[in-house]
């Protein structure tokens, strides 16, 4: 299968064909600390909230909510620059083998699931409109009970006919 059209998949399922199931998700990011003589001084497990399988081909599953980066900064002239955000991974597998990583953005103190953008000053933010569907469709299954519409467009994205990845 083409990535393309396994995204286009992903893209065009309905939040109905996918089946949600919480921690434990058995996919372990360990990260290990050391100081400045080599010596390990402690080691983090972390892992997705959630994993979810599509009902219609359980070969696709996608796993979200590993963190990435805690204090995402967005730039202080956006309405969300001054709030809290953090970007988590939305991984896709297919026969649990990694094929895609999208890093998605909680906004405004952790309430919506927004996709990353390069350029947060650019108005109106153009988002390719699959990688919009993928963010709004991780927002519904797995993100906070908000209104994903409301806040792309308070974001001041608009989805384009652009390829993506």
């Amino acid at each position: 299968m083409r990535l393309d059209h396994y995204l286009g998949l992903i893209g065009d399922s309905k939040p109905e064909d996918w089946r949600v199931i919480p921690r434990p998700t058995f996919r372990h990011h360990v990260a290990r600390s050391a100081d400045d003589k080599g010596e390990e001084v402690s080691v983090e497990v972390d892992e997705h909230r959630v994993a979810m399988s599509f009902a219609p081909n359980i070969r696709i599953t996608l796993a979200y909510g590993l963190v990435s980066e805690s204090s995402y900064r967005i730039d202080p002239k956006h309405k969300f620059g001054l709030l809290n955000a953090r970007t988590e991974f939305a991984d896709c597998f297919y026969d649990n083998v990694l094929v895609h990583r999208e890093t998605v953005v909680r906004v405004a103190r952790q309430r919506c699931v927004l996709p990353e953008v390069a350029d947060w000053t650019t108005s109106p933010i153009k988002v390719p409109r699959r990688k919009a569907r993928f963010a709004k469709l991780i927002h519904v299954l797995a993100g906070p009970l908000s209104d994903f519409d409301e806040y792309f467009k308070e974001a001041g994205m608009v989805e384009v006919e652009a390829p993506w990845p």
